[in-house]
């Protein structure tokens, strides 16, 4: 499974920029359905912003999750 990173400063585009390549990967790869999209961050804040916008892409339902580096697994 594929790997994509997005750095830079705040408003640079991080979110848009994964949340276009998501749709992309959606719309030009075939898709297992066990398969699921892991959006990391390091703050909270960016968290929400990545669940929000996830959350309105109608093919991705309930195939997503977003987390924090820093959040415990267990």
């Amino acid at each position: 499974m594929p790997f994509e990173g997005f750095e830079g400063p705040a408003g640079t585009g991080k979110t848009r920029h994964l949340t276009d390549a998501v749709v992309d990967s959606f719309a030009t790869e075939r898709q297992v359905d066990h398969q699921r999209v892991l959006a990391l961050t390091f703050m909270h804040g960016s968290r929400r912003r990545l669940e929000q916008r996830l959350s309105g892409l109608r093919d991705l339902r309930g195939r997503y999750t977003c987390m924090t580096i820093d959040r415990n697994a267990g």
